[in-house]
């Protein structure tokens, strides 16, 4: 488990308040871990979101120093209070201007595993690489619903190594639920198209901002 490094006051660290549906959001707390990874924890500037703070909204990703400096994208947490409300969306989005902003391009992701967060990446114009192979899935909206927090999804099309595949989080909490098969003999069409996503990999932007 990655140790804290250190932590300072968001905003004194140089980051960006975050407005979202007529509310400011403050970075409250910037973070570096022990795997180089960073941190950044938002709460209410006019008063506290009800939950601990180790679960307040965030993302976590990492910089890259040099010639082209530039960042990767690692995953976000957003409380289920509010995980109805754009929330997610809206820090990616906030995340990949800070970054273009200041001079590292959030150019890809380590591999994708939520469906949900898979889903943003492809909708504001990343890719899946599928070298490694294809983990294609559609996410089922009707039984998501019945159980809030952990998406329902069925497999279209798998050829990925298993050994790429993690389903929950090393703490053992599950990133969606399958239904129906998990090997599919041959590819399914899905019902939906504007919810079929890519997990178990990389996403990049096509095109690196200079």
């Amino acid at each position: 488990m990655p140790r804290r490094i250190s932590q300072v006051d968001g905003v004194q660290a140089g980051w960006s308040y975050l407005e979202h549906r007529g509310d400011l959001y403050r970075p409250r707390t910037y973070t570096t871990l022990s795997d180089d990874r960073r941190q950044i924890a938002f709460d209410l500037v006019d008063r506290h979101i009800p939950v601990p703070h180790g679960e307040l909204p965030g993302v976590s990703f990492y910089v890259f120093d040099g010639e082209n400096p530039y960042s990767i994208f690692c995953g976000m947490r957003v409380p289920k209070i509010l995980q109805s409300h754009g929330l997610g969306r809206a820090m990616l989005h906030w995340l990949i201007e800070e970054g273009n902003d200041n001079g590292f391009p959030l150019i890809h992701t380590v591999r994708i595993r939520k469906p949900l967060v898979a889903l943003m990446l492809a909708q504001t114009g990343y890719e899946p690489d599928l070298s490694q192979g294809v983990a294609k899935a559609e996410i089922l909206l009707d039984d998501s619903r019945k159980k809030v927090g952990v998406p329902a999804l069925q497999w279209l099309e798998r050829t990925i190594p298993d050994h790429v595949v993690a389903a929950a989080s090393p703490q053992g909490s599950p990133f969606y639920r399958v239904v129906g098969p998990e090997h599919p003999q041959q590819p399914i069409e899905p019902a939906d198209p504007s919810m079929v996503v890519h997990l178990h990999t990389r996403y990049t932007y096509p095109t690196r901002v200079a």
